[in-house]
């Protein structure tokens, strides 16, 4: 992936635990995550060297550390996840995490701009979908600002504190990108 206007972005490496669990275990940061903030290091150490040994098999996805140009100050995570990819679909869902002292500044959306234009790009994806928590406004803002679609919602399909809540899912495809291009 290409740097943004004030972004750089490598690939997650076996040297990136410190702050993968920093942001996995944040409370704030995993309130309408599909999974829990890590409670331990423990938990923070497995989840970690999954992503880690799943990064060499392109078929799965990948995971970007982001960080602010000049100082290098890491601020987040945006990753995809292959869901399908046989000759009928190319999909892929798409995800960013940042730090909240970041949140509010339109890092978000320059990532997962950068991240949009690489999977059409380097074709990848010939479909995005992107999805959130109903309560989670500021993410779905995100998809919006990316040119995603509401495609539906998933009623009580995510467990949060107990609770079931509703999913709102957005998606784009190659050929839509192509024309806001």
């Amino acid at each position: 992936m290409e740097d943004s206007e004030r972004l750089t972005y490598r690939l997650m490496d076996s040297d990136d635990f410190e702050f993968y669990y920093l942001l996995n275990s944040d409370r704030q940061v995993m309130k309408y995550a599909y999974v829990q903030a890590y409670e331990t290091e423990t938990q923070a150490k497995q989840g970690f060297d999954k992503v880690i040994s799943e990064q060499s098999d392109s078929s799965l996805g990948k995971q970007y550390i982001v960080s602010i140009k000049g100082t290098m100050e890491q601020i987040g995570i945006v990753d995809y996840v292959v869901k399908e990819n046989n000759s009928f679909s190319k999909t892929c869902e798409i995800g960013y995490f940042i730090l909240p002292e970041y949140w509010g500044r339109g890092y978000a959306a320059e990532m997962g701009s950068v991240l949009v234009n690489y999977l059409f790009s380097d074709g990848v994806a010939q479909k995005l979908t992107a999805s959130c928590h109903e309560d989670n406004k500021a993410s779905e803002k995100i998809m919006i600002k990316l040119g995603m679609k509401k495609s539906g919602v998933n009623e009580r399909a995510r467990l949060k504190g107990g609770k079931y809540s509703d999913e709102i899912c957005y998606s784009l495809t190659a050929d839509e990108w192509m024309k806001e291009c």
